[in-house]
């Protein structure tokens, strides 16, 4: 009788141990979820997880710290604390033990985005004297208040961060006030534009410059090859021009355009040996226009192709003899045309077959 009546109470003490493990079970799967979730919202609050669009889901701008520069860069930094145009933020630079792409750059970071935009605007309102080209989160041009150089800056801004580099460098040698045709003109080209922004997009950029940068590749990359960036049949006139005003002057011009359905080719040359310039109209040697055929056309389209298409601007060698070369094309918008062949071979063809198209002798 008393053995019967210690089964019950022993099954229902095993029913109470599995309840028992069944509730830590529930407590230890919760307190996992719980703990999931907490690192999912710190996560969604962690702003640096979002350095890939300008804003995160909360609306807050992204910020940038020390740590996540020096990983993007790969390099350790020196901080100092500054002010920019008024706005106080922290200032990083590479400390140069290991170099890379960015050395050359300044970083600086503020305590939100709003300060960094209010400093970014400042810039563009006081650092410049010539604004060459600019966007919502770009500026560049060329600085004031340098005495014996000029320079050609660049800033980027994303969220609480602005970042700097030196793009040209022009020592002036001389005390008297920048003249663009001073021939005493040392020039260093610090960095490519258009390297320079596609290594600061792709590394700093947001999803909307990352697009912007795939439909319009020119607005950030400052250059276009022809033949990808710019379709030969969207070619519609070539310039080419000499001209020496020293001694044993001469003026040389071949034009290549579309006129309604007609290819056309213009070619012009004075000569004024033995004498200075500039050459003028009476000068002129040999003058005249021709219609192409498309396979005429197309050899110049050929000899262009590879060629790098700039913005135009004022070229602080212009005591230079050129040639000076410019390529116009739908979608410029009458501001990038400056152009450069792919190679030396390739414009010594191309003068060549300018030559057999004229009768001029180039030499």
């Amino acid at each position: 009788m008393e053995e019967d009546n210690k089964k019950p109470n022993r099954k229902r003490l095993y029913i109470l141990l599995i309840v028992l493990i069944l509730l830590i079970v529930y407590m230890i799967l919760s307190f996992m979820k719980m703990n999931d979730d907490r690192n999912r919202e710190q996560q969604n609050f962690d702003f640096t997880n979002y350095r890939n669009q300008p804003y995160n889901d909360f609306g807050a701008p992204v910020v940038y710290y020390q740590s996540d520069i020096e990983r993007d860069t790969q390099t350790r930094l020196n901080k100092k604390d500054i002010e920019l145009q008024g706005y106080k933020c922290t200032q990083f630079v590479s400390n140069g033990k290991n170099p890379t792409d960015y050395d050359s750059m300044i970083f600086y970071t503020f305590k939100d985005g709003s300060t960094a935009s209010k400093a970014f605007a400042s810039v563009k309102e006081n650092v410049f004297k010539d604004i060459t080209d600019e966007g919502t989160s770009f500026v560049q041009g060329w600085i004031k208040g340098v005495i014996d150089a000029d320079i050609e800056r660049y800033y980027y801004l994303n969220g609480n961060l602005i970042i700097s580099t030196d793009i040209t460098f022009i020592s002036l040698n001389t005390d008297k006030e920048y003249d663009p045709d001073e021939s005493e003109l040392d020039i260093d080209e610090i960095r490519d534009p258009d390297n320079l922004r596609s290594l600061i997009i792709d590394t700093f950029g947001t999803r909307e410059d990352a697009e912007k940068m795939a439909t319009n590749p020119f607005k950030l990359k400052g250059k276009m090859i022809v033949g990808d960036d710019i379709a030969l049949n969207e070619i519609k006139e070539f310039y080419y021009t000499y001209e020496n005003i020293n001694y044993d002057a001469c003026y040389l011009r071949y034009r290549f355009y579309k006129e309604n359905s007609k290819l056309m080719f213009f070619y012009e040359k004075r000569e004024r040996p033995n004498d200075y310039g500039p050459a003028t109209e009476s000068d002129t040697t040999a003058k005249g226009e021709i219609e192409l055929t498309q396979e005429q056309w197309s050899e110049i389209c050929e000899l262009v192709k590879g060629g790098i298409v700039k913005k135009r601007g004022d070229n602080a060698n212009s005591g230079d003899c050129g040639p000076w070369l410019y390529l116009y094309w739908k979608g410029d918008k009458d501001k990038y045309q400056e152009f450069t062949f792919e190679s030396i071979s390739k414009e010594l063809d191309f003068e060549d077959y300018c030559s057999q198209l004229s009768g001029i002798d180039n030499n």
